[in-house]
């Protein structure tokens, strides 16, 4: 019922109780609409990451990556799962525990393991040659991970995944060695 239909069709006490009515409806509106921007807002400062302040520097055939990954990263976890399935390889959190060697590649498989393996590098970009690797066209980064493949080769993949896999763990390691100085009872005080 509109405000004109309600001053014409109700008493005076029911008009009253429709516009009290009408009143608290606004304002719950008012009300959810600022719990969404607040929500908003604290999404953007709290549940937003930047990656970067967690990523690794590493340099790959002379090319400055940045690279982070999550094991939790469906990206890089199908690629590791193709490989692990194909060559039953051990994984843990969505990495290779175990290596791959490109001597134990058939010549048949070879690219299937490149595919892979530019997919695992793709998933772990940040930045490349201080690039942001997301901000770059995907047919850009299509064709980058295109010539360092050609020019890589297989064991040059391998070489790069290695050297990735390697800095984020360690930086990983590093971060874990920090939180474990405080919880050791030495750092702990009285509690």
């Amino acid at each position: 019922m509109d405000e004109s239909t309600a001053t014409h069709q109700l008493s005076h006490a029911e008009y009253k109780r429709w516009e009290s009515v009408n009143d608290h409806h606004d304002r719950a509106a008012d009300v959810r609409e600022e719990w969404d921007e607040q929500a908003r807002v604290a999404h953007d400062l709290i549940v937003s990451s930047d990656v970067s302040d967690l990523a690794s520097t590493v340099s790959v055939f002379g090319n400055d990556l940045t690279v982070y990954y999550s094991a939790e990263s469906d990206a890089l976890r199908e690629p590791v799962e193709r490989l692990a399935d194909r060559y039953d390889l051990e994984t843990d959190d969505g990495e290779l525990d175990d290596t791959l060697a490109a001597d134990d590649v058939d010549e048949s498989d070879r690219e299937f393991v490149a595919d892979c393996l530019c997919d695992m590098i793709d998933a772990a970009l940040i930045e490349w040659d201080g690039h942001e690797w997301g901000d770059l066209a995907t047919d850009t980064r299509e064709q980058i991970l295109s010539d360092a493949r050609e020019q890589w080769r297989l064991d040059g993949l391998m070489d790069a995944w290695v050297e990735i896999q390697l800095a984020v763990e360690q930086n990983r390691d590093e971060r874990m060695e920090r939180i474990q100085k405080f919880r050791s009872p030495e750092r702990r005080g009285d509690r």
